[in-house]
């Protein structure tokens, strides 16, 4: 398989919502939308759901694709002041939330939760796709965690119909060990060649 592809369909509950399956496969062109008329040939990797006003409110990544990475929830954190435009997503792995929900800024701060108990956090720029940072605390490493929190921002990109995610050629010397052992066949094709070395975060 050499690539994915999305599958739309409505969601069981609540009315008006729906679901993006993100699937991998050549059944159709990699990154092409498609409304599912019953079940996706395989099961997806991720599966977004997104409330009838348009809020990505969970993102699900398969224990097949995650592995033993532990259960994770988010925060959206729009950077509209940014330039360009940021959007990061931070991961906590407390028991919290299910495994997959999304909340906003300001919701979490009404959470008993403080912030610096994040594991990991993923930066990139909305308008074109392009993956700024990916961080993960040095407690938390070698966990897979890197790799699920990469995929749900996939899938939040996917359920908000933003452009695809893309890497760089400007990294570090662990961003560089991290794709070399964790980025997916069919990611591939979307990571630069390494041309800048990034000091450490």
């Amino acid at each position: 398989m050499h690539g994915i592809w999305w599958g739309r369909r409505p969601a069981a509950s609540p009315p008006g919502a729906h679901e993006v399956l993100v699937i991998p496969g050549d059944e159709h062109a990699d990154g092409t939308l498609v409304d599912l008329d019953g079940e996706p040939p395989r099961p997806p990797i991720i599966t977004a759901h997104i409330d009838s006003g348009g809020r990505v409110t969970s993102i699900v990544v398969s224990s097949a694709f995650a592995g033993s990475a532990p259960p994770l929830w988010y925060v959206e954190v729009p950077e509209t002041a940014a330039k360009p435009p940021a959007m990061v997503l931070v991961a906590y792995a407390t028991g919290d939330l299910a495994d997959g929900t999304v909340v906003d800024n300001a919701t979490f701060t009404t959470m008993p939760i403080r912030s610096d108990a994040q594991v990991a956090a993923i930066r990139w720029w909305p308008s074109n796709g392009q993956i700024h940072q990916l961080y993960v605390g040095p407690d938390h490493r070698r966990k897979g965690i890197g790799r699920k929190l990469g995929a749900a921002a996939g899938g939040y990109v996917a359920a908000r119909g933003w452009p695809r995610m893309w890497v760089s050629g400007e990294r570090t010397d662990l961003g560089e060990t991290m794709l070399a052992h964790a980025a997916p066949d069919y990611f591939a094709h979307r990571i630069t060649q390494r041309h800048t070395h990034s000091p450490p975060m």
